[in-house]
């Protein structure tokens, strides 16, 4: 199936960026589930001066059947919060796709052609016929942007189910009962950590990504199942592991690009939940 740029796009706001999606550190053991279908979530009680009690919980931006196995305990948890926030305010999400187009489309006559060369573009080309696309799809896209969308190609039709993902889920839950609901980062912070550095730097870390996928796919591996999987082990050491391992051999473009998007991000996020 052929999906439409703006389509793409769209799921992707969705997604957000998936890469982020859970602390790189432990404030408390993760709770236990009472149910099988997410045995080990991603969620720490953290407490705080004067019994000040608060949680955190790391999602993954997809839909799943699984979410409706969370822990009952865990979302009696939630229900007891004063305020609920997610990563991002997902109450505009038609302003949040134009922002991410004004972002994600090149300008001045660029294509994307040109800027990544004809060999890598010939490359990414092949791999995407394979799997019923074509980079010319792709062609008005910056490479950051174009590595995002073909990282995430298995993920569109799951994407169309019109099922919220886990973090809207949430946002409306709290919402429905009467709850504070908000992101703690913005749309702009997000797409400025995605498009940091030059393009030569996005390519690289483009001709990286895509090498890595091709790879994977003569092995028969999907990215996202592997993901996926690690996510569900609810093992924290397993998920840091996959990352480490993921990035290994990257050119310093994309590990530049990953502190962006990781560490930073976390960074900023962590102070604005302390406050």
């Amino acid at each position: 199936m052929t999906y439409s740029p703006r389509s793409i796009i769209k799921h992707l706001i969705i997604i957000t960026f998936f890469l982020g999606l859970t602390p790189s550190y432990s404030l408390a053991v993760p709770s236990k589930s009472d149910q099988a279908l997410v045995p080990h979530p991603f969620f720490w009680e953290v407490s705080g001066p004067n019994g000040a009690q608060a949680y955190l919980m790391g999602t993954m931006h997809i839909p799943d059947p699984r979410w409706e196995g969370l822990p009952k305990g865990l979302l009696e948890k939630l229900d007891g919060a004063d305020e609920v926030y997610g990563e991002l305010d997902m109450q505009d999400k038609t302003a949040m796709s134009s922002q991410v187009m004004q972002r994600a489309l090149l300008k001045d006559g660029q294509s994307l052609r040109k800027i990544i060369g004809d060999d890598l573009y010939m490359k990414l080309d092949a791999y995407l016929s394979k799997r019923g696309q074509r980079a010319i799809m792709m062609s008005s896209f910056h490479p950051k942007m174009v590595e995002v969308m073909v990282s995430s190609l298995e993920l569109f039709k799951l994407m169309q189910s019109g099922k919220p993902v886990l973090d809207e889920w949430l946002l409306k839950r709290a919402a429905s009962k009467g709850k504070k609901t908000g992101g703690i980062e913005t749309i702009t912070e997000q797409l400025d950590a995605l498009f940091n550095g030059t393009m030569d730097e996005a390519k690289e870390s483009l001709r990286f990504t895509l090498n890595q996928l091709i790879a994977k796919a003569k092995k028969g591996i999907k990215p996202f199942d592997q993901l996926v999987a690690v996510y569900f082990s609810g093992d924290e050491d397993k998920i840091n592991a996959f990352m480490k391992d993921e990035l290994d051999g990257a050119p310093p473009a994309l590990l530049k690009s990953m502190n962006q998007l990781l560490h930073k991000r976390n960074q900023v996020m962590a102070d604005r939940v302390m406050r």
